[in-house]
């Protein structure tokens, strides 16, 4: 292969850009998020190894495949919360995305937010803006 040549490979696939199968993993992940994933699931899917899943999702974004899992569903959840249009009780929307615990969920909010999830509802509502929150 000319210079010139590997250059325009190198170009087109920078070595720090995320393999394809992390990028099909994460790709795997939204288009299923209510589903229940697990790691041999996504590894299947995109044709490698829990392992190298496992290692790759490290080397990358420096969390596991599950860790990345959970985030996305916290943040797919807070976006439904923050609707005012949304009804549903927080107990239903956790559920839907695959958190079982109400607790451990509730902590798993408030870490990656810095508020409950029914302080998410109240705002979206306007009740903060009727001192309904703290």
């Amino acid at each position: 292969m000319s210079p010139i040549g590997l250059i325009d490979r190198l170009n087109r696939n920078p070595p720090d850009a995320p393999p394809r199968y992390i990028r099909r993993a994460i790709e795997y992940m939204r288009a299923n998020l209510h589903l229940p994933l697990t790691i041999a699931d996504i590894a299947g899917t995109v044709g490698v190894s829990s392992r190298l899943l496992q290692l790759g999702f490290r080397r990358i974004h420096g969390t596991t495949p599950v860790a990345y899992l959970r985030q996305i569903r916290l943040e797919a959840i807070h976006e439904e919360l923050s609707r005012p249009e949304n009804l549903l009780p927080v107990s239903e929307v956790a559920l839907k995305w695959g958190f079982t615990h109400m607790g451990r969920f509730a902590a798993l909010y408030r870490s990656a937010f810095g508020l409950y999830p029914s302080d998410t509802v109240r705002r979206a509502r306007g009740f903060c803006d009727r001192g309904f929150c703290d």
